[in-house]
């Protein structure tokens, strides 16, 4: 049983890090500049961090109910929310201005464009650290709540 969980871990590592020695390869056939190839792998990993905020969101979720579906119709609603709240650019009210800070999608457009904003990092971080937080608060009531 335990051999087949490594076999599992195994694959999912190597099937997980097969494309970046392909970008690696391919970065490697054009000649470049060092900074272009550190620039590259720091927007790479920025966007890591953007699936990983929407990771934590989801076990958030997905520690609060105990259906599975629920979780992920929950989880989706949310990052759908949250990836909106930047449709009030246009608007120059102080609540637009705190709506478009708290949109995951106006972060990830500095990354996009190649700024990499202190900000946008900060946001990011706080937000896998919050959610990663309520997870574990989430997860030791409902055990207490059992025993």
């Amino acid at each position: 049983m335990l051999f087949y969980i490594y076999l599992r871990l195994i694959v999912l590592t190597a099937g997980t890090l097969l494309p970046f020695f392909w970008i690696v390869v391919i970065l490697g056939h054009r000649r470049q500049r060092h900074f272009e190839r550190i620039f590259f792998f720091l927007c790479l990993a920025l966007v890591f961090l953007f699936g990983g905020s929407l990771l934590a969101l989801g076990s958030f979720v997905s520690s609060l109910t105990e259906n599975q579906l629920i979780a992920a119709v929950i989880t989706f609603a949310a990052s759908l929310f949250i990836w909106v709240l930047d449709i009030g650019r246009s608007s120059d009210s102080g609540t637009s201005a705190v709506l478009q800070y708290l949109s995951v999608i106006r972060h990830y457009e500095d990354f996009t464009r190649g700024v990499i904003d202190t900000s946008s990092l900060i946001y990011y971080g706080s937000f896998i650290v919050l959610f990663v937080f309520l997870t574990v608060r989430s997860v030791d009531s409902m055990r207490w709540r059992r025993a």
